[in-house]
This record gives structure tokens, sequence and C-alpha cells, in this order.
């Protein structure tokens, strides 16, 4: 019996047969495994990442310990106690920044929604619709032709936008007569 799409079926060592087959199956792993993590640390693209943690973290660490240190002699004092815990933290922000890495390598986002357009047919109906990818100067270009702006979807009658216009058009003919 296979699981359900979205259904969690327990560790890698867990194993569910197939009723048919009576063989067993792996586990099917899904979102937030630390398997699926730890396949995706081990990627030979993933070593310099690696490598530069392991630099950074030691780097800050010692940089936190030589502040600790600055602030227990006769000239060091409070500022370089902060220092120190300073330092301690920046590592332990490259610690979490390289887990948040590793994390969404490994569980990619889902693309988003993609938009539609339509394709006329030869009778001239609204036509079928299929998806692509729309560029930003293609959305423009549709809201600027169908008249669906920012300001129409805000509420703003044309009435309005037409007079806010002819007020810019005076303003701006003012400021050419006065220079």
């Amino acid at each position: 019996m296979a699981p359900e799409p979205g259904r969690l079926c327990g560790s890698s060592s867990t194993s569910i047969r197939d009723e048919s087959a009576g063989a067993p199956l792996r586990a099917v792993l899904y979102a937030g495994t630390v398997e699926r993590v730890f396949r995706t640390a081990i990627r030979l693209r993933w070593l310099p990442r690696h490598v530069l943690l392991i630099v950074l973290v030691t780097t800050l660490s010692l940089l936190g310990r030589w502040q600790w240190d600055v602030s227990e002699s006769q000239r060091g004092g409070l500022q370089n106690l902060l220092y120190a815990f300073q330092w301690w933290f920046m590592a332990a922000m490259v610690i979490y920044g390289w887990a948040r890495l590793l994390h969404d390598a490994a569980h990619p986002k889902a693309p988003a929604a993609t938009n539609t357009i339509p394709v006329p047919t030869a009778s001239g109906s609204d036509g079928e619709r299929w998806t692509r990818r729309r560029s930003t100067s293609e959305l423009i270009d549709a809201q600027l032709a169908t008249g669906d702006s920012a300001s129409a979807a805000a509420g703003e009658s044309d009435d309005e936008l037409a007079a806010y216009n002819d007020y810019l058009a005076r303003l701006n003919q003012r400021a050419e007569r006065a220079h």
C-alpha cells in the first residue's frame, strides 16, 4: 500500500510493504527530513561553502576570544567585553546563514504561478488559454491596454485622474514660464 502524497511515512529506517509484491519499499521522505538536508550538504558544490563556514566561524571565534582577553587586561573594559560577545554573535549568524542556505537548497520553493496569455483564434474569439511566464513589460502593456491600472484598482475614477493630470500640466507650464 503506497503512502498518500504529502504524508510522512517515518524515518529512513522505516519500511512499508507493498501488499501485492510483499517486498519492502523504502520510506518516502518529505520536507523537513534530516536525510534530505544531509544529501544536499555532501554534494561537491557545497564544499567551498563548508570551507568558508569553518574559516569564518574559526576567525570570528578567535577574534571574540582575543577581545575577551583584552577585556580582562589592565587596559580593557566593558567595551572590549561587549565586542567579544559581538564577534561570537556574528559567528552564530554565519552558522545560521549557512544552515538556512542549506535548508533552502534541500527544500526548493515551488515556482510562482504563471500568468495566462489569451491566444486569439482565427474566429476572433477570446481564444484558448495557455501559460507561460510574462515579462514585466508584457504585464504593464496588458494593464495599459485594458485600462486595468493600480489607480483603477484603488477606486479612482477617470475624471479624478484627468483632473489631476490637468493640474500637473498647469504646474509644468507655470514652471516653464518661471525659467
